[in-house]
């Protein structure tokens, strides 16, 4: 199970309900495709919370466990906030104190004073971009960075409103606009400038963040795909990891020599003449060995 795999590299596991009996939003990432919100009608919203109720109960065991969102990005429906309330206290059954999240469907104004008047652990997850709507794309980095400098109190205000339980579960280094006429490497700079900016205000302001997305299947994306934002330097390279724990490259290389020697050492005697296998010939000779024993 992937739980207990991101357990032995000690990767925290955040859960989330993102795709709703019924779709809780007309977006395809809602599951069905169809363009409709009907997770209000008829059973969908029962069903729903059954099936958050089932996956934590499944859960719960887990250490590495971080939380669990109970929607992705849902519209803001005038029943949601009850339909938040009711899964929040049948979840609680199960567990009193696992973190629990709220997406707050566009209106973190709106979500995080709500989700502060709880006395139970409720994190409110806004997603923050600055490309997909028209008025974005008109705009480049430079002034959504110094939108965000500037929104920096009202932001840190939310936090406050939710007792700092507050963060961004989703970001990215993507851009709608850029400016006229301007070549490959103005376009790296605006995200580099706008990045930093989003950065400074997370790093400051709330909880923690998630960038979206780690990797794409498919071409380079430095304003979508966290590996090649780094490679071009739009995030900085400590993403990932704290700021303080940054290796060494020296001490890096040379625990990779001492790993690859350790390795060599390993198998001298066994034909190979100290050359480094591949993965599938090591198997083998381990294979072997175990078998003659």
């Amino acid at each position: 199970m992937f739980l207990k795999t991101a357990a032995r590299y000690h990767i925290g596991v955040l859960l989330d309900l993102h795709a709703s009996p019924g779709a809780q939003n007309p977006d395809s990432h809602s599951g069905t495709g169809s363009g409709k919100v009907l997770m209000w009608e008829g059973s969908n919203r029962t069903a729903a919370t059954f099936a958050l109720h089932v996956l934590l109960s499944q859960i719960i065991k887990y250490d590495n466990i971080v939380g669990v969102e109970l929607l992705n990005e849902p519209n803001d429906k005038p029943w949601l906030p009850d339909w938040y309330a009711d899964t929040l206290n049948d979840l609680r059954g199960i567990s009193p104190d696992i973190p629990l999240y709220v997406a707050d469907a566009w209106h973190s104004e709106k979500y995080a004073p709500w989700a502060g008047a709880r006395a139970d652990c409720v994190i409110v997850d806004q997603h923050l971009y600055r490309c997909f709507t028209e008025e974005d794309r008109k705009k480049w980095g430079d002034q959504h960075a110094a939108e965000l400098r500037q929104g920096k109190a009202a932001f840190q205000d939310l936090t406050k409103q939710c007792r700092g339980n507050f963060i961004i579960g989703e970001f990215s280094a993507a851009l709608g606009g850029q400016p006229p006429g301007s070549d490959a490497g103005e376009h790296d700079r605006q995200r580099r400038v706008f990045a930093k900016a989003e950065l400074e205000l997370f790093e400051e302001s709330c909880g923690g963040w998630f960038f979206w997305t780690l990797k794409k299947q498919e071409g380079w994306d430095a304003g979508w795909s966290l590996k090649n934002a780094t490679q071009a330097e739009i995030m900085p390279a400590y993403v990932g990891r704290r700021k303080g724990q940054v290796p060494d490259d020296g001490k890096r290389e040379q625990a990779k020599n001492d790993a690859l020697g350790g390795y060599r050492f390993a198998f001298l005697g066994k034909g190979r003449n100290n050359d480094i296998c591949s993965f599938s010939e090591t198997y083998q000779l381990l294979e072997g060995e175990n078998d003659q024993e």
